[in-house]
Parts: structure tokens; sequence; C-alpha cells
């Protein structure tokens, strides 16, 4: 079994956050090592991110979800997704995660991407907050090149779990010189 220890959560921060994402492997994750149930929209976007607009529907079901969307950008995406999510047995809530994410318009495109999601859960006032760390990396084939790039991205956020059965998301992701940032309201059974 792998052990996480503040350190080892630290390092990955310093090594990650001055790359600069290609866009969360086109869009930011927005995963938490807690499994949930849960369906929602997630909107992203911002300064020096390289997609003016996403708004994205995902569905997550235990370790399994699946997502698609609609990129707004130089050239229009409809985007098609799904992740797997594993938790680790460690000290530290953390989870092992997959994903493969593709794109169709103008130009095609498809991503990879392997990490982990580390972050604790407090409870507040009947109020639940679980900050997460998600750094991984990514293999990029399609848009402008034709050939695999790889790179090494970061994603920092927040599930915000509201009294009755709605969440809100809050995503940082890139933490170098062009973050993207994405927010989701979610529903859970």
């Amino acid at each position: 079994m792998a052990k996480l220890t503040w350190g080892t959560a630290a390092l990955g921060a310093v090594l990650c956050a001055g790359t600069q994402a290609q866009a969360q492997v086109f869009t930011p994750s927005y995963q938490s090592p807690t499994l949930v149930d849960e369906a929602g929209v997630h909107v992203s976007g911002g300064p020096g991110a390289e997609n003016d607009l996403v708004v994205e529907g995902m569905y997550r079901r235990g370790r399994m979800g699946f997502r698609a969307g609609y990129i707004a950008s130089s050239s229009s995406h409809l985007s098609l997704g799904t992740e797997v999510r594993v938790p680790l047995t460690t000290r530290f809530p953390a989870a092992v995660v997959g994903s493969v994410q593709g794109l169709i318009g103008y130009d095609k495109a498809v991503g990879f991407e392997l990490g982990i999601t580390t972050g604790k859960r407090f409870v507040t006032y009947g109020v639940a907050y679980t900050p997460f760390l998600h750094p991984r990396l990514a293999a990029i084939d399609g848009l402008e090149e034709h050939r695999f790039r790889y790179s090494i991205i970061t994603e920092a956020g927040a599930n915000i779990e509201l009294p009755g059965h709605s969440a809100l998301v809050v995503s940082i992701g890139g933490l170098g010189d062009a973050p993207e940032v994405g927010m989701g309201f979610v529903l859970r059974p």
C-alpha cells in the first residue's frame, strides 16, 4: 500500500505549479479523492486559457465518470470523455485517476491522463469542504500537431457540499502562466 504524506503532496505541488496546462487534457477534471454519485453542469474558461468558454455535463457513479460538452474557442469542438478513480489506502485521502477525452470539430484531438488526486474532507456548520490537489501526466495528440505531446499538469480545487443533495465544485487548473478557472453545480442522490 502506498503512503502519501504532506511532504509528497507539497513536492507534487512544487513540481507541477510552474507548468502550463494544455487545458487539463482539454477541460478541468474537478476530481477530488472522494467517490461520489453525482450529475452536474460545469463551466470553465479564463484569462490566458486556450478555451474561451467550456460548458460540460458530467455524470459520476462510484469509480466511473462520463462527460460531454461544448468548447467555444477560435474553432468550436464537441468534447467527450470518460474517467476512472481508484481510492488508495493511505493515511491521507488519495486516489489514482485516469481519463481519456476526445475533441470533435474543425480539429480533432485525443488526450489521456494519469495521476493522483489528494484532499481531505472537513465539515463545518453542516457544510462539507474537500480541498484537493490533482497533479498528473497528460498525453495529447491532435489539434495543430499530429503527434503526441506530453506534459505534467495540475489542478487545485474544492468540493463544497451544500445542505441537501447538492454541491458546488470550484477548480483552478494550470497553476502556471495561464490558469483556467472552472465552476460546477452538481446534484447528489
